[in-house]
C-alpha cells in the first residue's frame, strides 16, 4: 500500500454503504458514504468524506481558505448521483487538526495532502477531476504540477495561478498588511482567536461583505452565513500562514504553464 494511503477511522461507514436491490430485481449502484482521515505529508491526519456510487468517476472539491464546502452545496447535490464526491478539510480547517509541523502549510503541502486523500478515498494511484475555488485553484494547479498523473481534469473557479494578494482589487494592500497581522496573531493567539470568534459570525460582518465584496442580490443569507461561522472557528495561527504561502509562491510561471495546458 502507498504510504500516503494509510488512514484512521473518523466514523463508522453510514447505513448508505453497501449495495441494494430494487424490488423488481434490478440491482442498484453500490453506494459509499464514509468519513475518514488520510495521513498527510508530515503525518498530520487530514479529514475527508467520500460519498456517491462506489465505482463512479471521482470528483474532489478543494475549498477556498476558511471554507467548508459551502460553495459546492448545489453543485454537489447534482453531481453526487453520478460521481463519487470527495470533500476534504485543509490543515487547521474544520475537522482537520493543526499540522504536526506548524510551518507545513504551503500550497505544496496541501497538494501532497490532496494526493494522500486521493489514495485513501479513491484508491492508490487513482485519479480524479479536481474542482478548486479561490485558494483551492492554487491547490489544484500545484497538484497537477506535482502529481500530474492523478489529475483527470480541472475546474477552476474564482482563483489565481500566482500571488493574488499582490493584485487583490488592483492593489498590494493585503500583501503589505499581512506581515503585521501574522506578527500580532503569533504574539497574542488567544486574543486573536477571541476577536475572530466574536466579530466574524455577526450580522455586521455579513452586511459589510454584501456591500463591499459579494453581490447581496445573488446570494442567500443562509448560504453565506455558515462561511462566516466556519471562519470564526478556523485556527487564527493557520489562516495568516496560508495567505503567506501565496506570498512565498515561487511557482507562478509554472502555474501559468499548467493553466494553459490543462484548463
Amino acid at each position: 500500500m502507498n504510504s500516503r494511503a494509510k488512514t484512521t477511522s473518523a466514523a463508522p461507514p453510514s447505513s448508505h454503504s453497501g449495495s441494494s436491490v430494487a424490488s423488481d430485481g434490478d440491482e442498484r449502484p453500490t453506494l459509499v458514504d464514509r468519513q475518514r482521515f488520510a495521513v498527510g505529508c508530515d503525518d498530520t491526519p487530514i479529514f475527508y468524506r467520500v460519498h456517491g456510487p462506489a465505482h463512479a468517476p471521482a470528483i474532489v472539491f478543494c475549498d477556498g481558505i476558511g471554507c467548508d464546502g459551502y460553495v459546492w452545496k448545489y453543485l454537489e447535490a447534482d453531481l453526487a448521483a453520478t460521481h463519487r464526491i470527495v470533500h476534504w478539510h485543509y490543515r487547521g480547517h474544520g475537522r482537520t487538526p493543526m499540522p504536526r509541523n506548524p510551518r507545513r502549510v504551503d500550497i505544496t503541502d496541501l497538494a501532497d495532502d490532496l494526493a494522500a486523500v486521493l489514495d485513501a478515498a479513491v484508491g492508490d494511484g487513482a485519479g480524479a477531476v479536481l474542482f478548486g475555488h479561490s485558494m483551492g485553484v492554487q491547490v489544484c494547479l500545484e497538484m497537477y504540477r506535482r502529481h500530474r498523473d492523478r489529475v483527470k481534469g480541472l475546474v477552476l473557479l474564482c482563483g489565481s495561478y500566482g500571488t493574488p494578494l499582490r493584485t487583490f482589487k488592483g492593489k498590494r494592500t493585503l500583501e503589505q498588511v499581512l506581515p503585521f497581522v501574522r506578527f500580532a496573531v503569533n504574539r497574542i493567539p488567544g486574543i486573536a482567536q477571541t476577536l475572530v470568534a466574536r466579530l466574524i459570525p455577526t450580522e455586521l460582518a455579513y452586511q459589510i461583505a454584501t456591500r463591499f465584496e459579494i453581490n447581496g442580490e445573488l446570494i442567500r443569507r443562509d448560504d453565506f452565513f455558515p462561511y462566516l461561522e466556519h471562519m470564526a472557528r478556523t485556527h487564527p495561527e493557520v489562516a495568516p500562514m496560508d495567505y503567506g504561502s501565496f506570498l512565498r509562491n515561487r511557482q507562478e510561471a509554472r502555474y501559468a504553464g499548467a493553466g494553459r495546458g490543462c484548463c
